[in-house]
This record gives C-alpha cells, structure tokens and sequence, in this order.
C-alpha cells in the first residue's frame, strides 16, 4: 500500500507540474523579452571591428610598435585592395592573390615593413611593386609624397584606380 501512496504523489506533482508549466513558459517568455538581444553590424562595423582586431592580435601583439603605423593600417580598407572572392579573409594574416601571379602580403610583414623603413612625415618614398597599392597606401599615411613603380600593367591601373577612390593624392 506504501509504494500505491508515493506513486500517486509523484503522478499528482507530476500533474500539476505539467499543468503549472504554461504558466512557467509565459514568464519565461516575457522576461526574455527583456533582455538585450545582440545587436547586428552592419557590414561596415564588421569590418572596421576586424580591422582593428588585426592591428591588434596581428601587429600590436608580435612587436609592431610605431603608433603611426598601427594607426595607418587601422585606417586603411584592405579589402577594398582584393578581389572580391578573397575579401572575406582580408584581413587575415596571410598573404592573397591579387592576380597576375601576385599577392598582397600579409598586414604584419607591411607593417613589419613600414615600421623598418623609418618613414617621417616629410619624407618621399619610392616603392618597387605597387602590386595591389595596399603597401603603397600605408606608406602614404606614413610619407609626405609616395613614388610607386607596378611593371605589370593591368596591376598598376587597378591599384592607380583604387587610390584614387580613397583619395589618395600624394600617391604617383
């Protein structure tokens, strides 16, 4: 008669367990409406978020130390530098196709690069291989007047047109 008695208390909590759970579920569910959902980003906001990540994790963690260099490559849209179907890793710390055999080297050997060169705000610089124009970009924040030689044409026209877009003037 004793194991009759607990089973028909633990079948009764269960029923009113079961019946109360609605109840439960709607407060559930309102006070998660209360809560703040994760916002989205735009396209732009994930990408400026990435781009400070690499300056970050990429640069500033192995030893880049020149503020104005860190600086340029936060400011700079390295993706813009790419081919379309790579720019979802543009700011990855690798080097990228760019075509023609070439690639954008990777952001901590152009800042690695950049740091190196000691450049002033005065200064002109003269780059070999424009490629992409990415180096090249970097260095125009650097230097007062950038000169950059591309032996391939289609590359030049390419990285002439994109520094123009982002209104680079001191950039030949």
């Amino acid at each position: 008669m004793m194991n009759f008695s607990l089973i028909a208390i633990a079948l009764l909590l269960c029923y009113l367990l079961f019946m109360s759970a609605p109840t439960h579920a709607a407060e559930i569910s309102s006070n998660s409406a209360k809560l703040q959902r994760p916002r989205s980003y735009s396209a732009t906001e994930q990408v400026e978020l990435l781009r400070g990540q690499m300056v970050k994790y990429q640069l500033r963690d192995r030893g880049i130390k020149d503020e104005r260099v860190l600086t340029a490559m936060s400011k700079i849209p390295r993706h813009q530098f790419i081919d379309s179907s790579w720019q979802d890793l543009a700011y990855s710390d690798r080097p990228l196709p760019i075509g023609h055999n070439q690639t954008i080297s990777q952001p901590y050997i152009v800042a690695y690069m950049s740091e190196a060169a000691e450049i002033f705000p005065g200064d002109r610089v003269l780059e070999i291989g424009t490629g992409c124009g990415y180096q090249a970009a970097v260095l125009g924040e650097l230097a007062q007047e950038v000169y950059s030689i591309e032996v391939i044409p289609q590359l030049a026209q390419r990285a002439r047109h994109i520094l123009s877009q982002l209104n680079y003037q001191n950039i030949n």
